[in-house]
């Protein structure tokens, strides 16, 4: 019996020593955190949404039209970023937790693009109708004056860097800039219009993508260490929305045009794919890397709606009905 008893508990002390906690991590379901907006029924006002794991919940009462541009969490705290209308005004807002809050600025009009938590730092890049902004912890920075209408796309961490990318329009041009520690540098010249519209860091290596217009029509690019690479041909218009790198995959989603409707795409490593039915209109507006799983939102109409649509390795996922207007502009996986 002692004998029994003892191999008994060896055999238990196997299984629980050959559970690491890396197997235990591995089947934990992640959870997909998706911020967009969607019309409400009867009105056409526009609601801020954010979806957890698919599940709906309104950010705004649907009284005046709100909308979202990102989400970030950190710990237990959720934070989406976007603006909301009043009657004489809009303003750029962040809801922590569903609670919202209205970014000071001087400006009458103001959106907030992107939230970033560092440590207890919470940074949010945006824009007004006096140029680009920054705020950190609710104080707000000016990145551009007045002079030139000035837009911020983007916003990253890496260490103690914090890096802004968006575009300023000079002498009728739209020029892609980025910004390092609230320095400016011109990605590109002027020569073109291009726009920048996300980034992504690794190790020393900055990547940003968006579009240009060199020629006829606008061609998705990607700028690494600002040097510019088409990831498309030129002969349909065609914009890169986000990018993640991982080990050594580059990742771009966005749309391109097939003469008809704009497909939303993915580049891997510069080889597309398609991810909506190329005879319905849809664009991926943002992608988030978990490991190698992929995930993409933004939207996808059917015969008369926009769809809110999550894409996780090229497969769609419906967040609205598609009774009425809805799309997905941002995403954060935990």
């Amino acid at each position: 019996m002692r004998r029994k008893i003892s191999l008994m508990m060896f055999a238990v002390a196997l299984i629980f020593t050959g559970c690491s906690k890396d197997d235990k991590d591995t089947d934990v379901a992640p959870t997909v955190y998706v911020a967009g907006e969607q019309n409400v029924p009867g009105s056409g006002l526009v609601v801020a949404k954010l979806w957890k794991n698919g599940v709906a919940d309104d950010l705004s009462n649907g009284t005046t039209n709100a909308t979202t541009t990102s989400v970030f969490v950190s710990g237990s705290d959720v934070y989406v970023t976007g603006n909301e209308a009043t009657p004489t005004t809009i303003n750029a807002k962040l809801w922590k937790n569903g609670v919202a809050t209205t970014l000071p600025t001087s400006a009458t009009v103001a959106t907030a693009s992107k939230v970033v938590v560092s440590g207890n730092d919470v940074y949010v890049a945006g824009f007004t109708n006096e140029g680009a902004r920054l705020w950190k912890n609710g104080v707000e920075t000016k990145l551009t004056n007045n002079t030139n209408p000035g837009y911020i796309t983007d916003m990253v961490i890496s260490g103690s860097d914090v890096y802004v990318i968006g575009y300023e329009i000079e002498n009728s041009r739209v020029i892609a800039k980025i910004w390092k520690n609230n320095v400016v540098t011109n990605i590109t010249d002027g020569t073109y219009n291009a726009n920048a519209n996300a980034l992504a860091v690794a190790g020393s290596d900055v990547y940003v993508v968006g579009w240009r217009r060199v020629g006829a029509k606008a061609t998705a690019v990607i700028w690494k260490n600002g040097v510019p690479a088409d990831i498309t041909d030129g002969t349909k218009s065609a914009t890169a929305n986000g990018i993640y790198v991982y080990n050594n995959d580059i990742y771009v989603c966005g749309s391109e045009d097939n003469g008809t409707v704009s497909v939303a795409k993915l580049w891997k490593n510069g080889t597309p794919t398609n991810l909506s039915d190329v005879t319905k209109r849809a664009e991926a507006l943002s992608i988030y890397g978990f490991g190698s799983d992929v995930y993409i939102v933004g939207y996808e109409y059917n015969a008369t709606n926009a769809v809110a649509t999550v894409w996780k390795n090229g497969v769609a996922e419906r967040l609205s009905d598609g009774a009425t207007y809805a799309k997905a502009s941002g995403i954060f996986v935990k």
